[in-house]
């Protein structure tokens, strides 16, 4: 129910089409798409990059730092999204991790060919998965 109505919503926006996928399940996003994670009841939208210090050499990347901007939305709760960076200090094919919201984000930002680089997106591309956050038992 929650992912059918943020589809209409993303359509009546002009968004492109939104990815479908579950906890545990990779996937990837290109600027300003989103994807909805069923049974999370979270859309997660790549926004766009914010700043991206890597250097290339060749057809790999040096050392640096890549940020995204992401908005994050629980479906039961849309009026409060999280919006906020995610930012990789290893090289692309390198996951980088980071905790938002109680769930582990893994993600690798990346930059396809001069093509893509020229184009709206810029060529970049976001390979996520969302895990939950396994909570803790205390022991006595």
């Amino acid at each position: 129910m929650f992912l059918a109505l943020a589809s209409l919503l993303l359509a009546a926006h002009g968004k492109p089409s939104p990815v479908y996928t579950g906890p545990g399940r990779d996937f990837t996003l290109l600027p300003g798409q989103v994807a909805l994670v069923d049974g999370e009841n979270i859309a997660i939208e790549f926004v766009n990059v914010v700043v991206d210090t890597r250097r290339t050499w060749g057809a790999s990347y040096g050392l640096g730092e890549v940020s995204c901007l992401v908005l994050i939305t629980r479906l039961d709760a849309p009026s409060r999204p999280y919006r906020g960076l995610l930012t990789q200090t290893s090289e692309p094919g390198r996951p980088a991790i980071q905790m938002v919201d109680g769930r582990e984000l893994v993600f690798d930002i990346g930059q396809e060919t001069a093509e893509r680089q020229a184009s709206e997106s810029g060529g970049y591309r976001m390979t996520m998965n969302v895990l939950k956050r396994a909570k803790t038992a205390l022991v006595r």
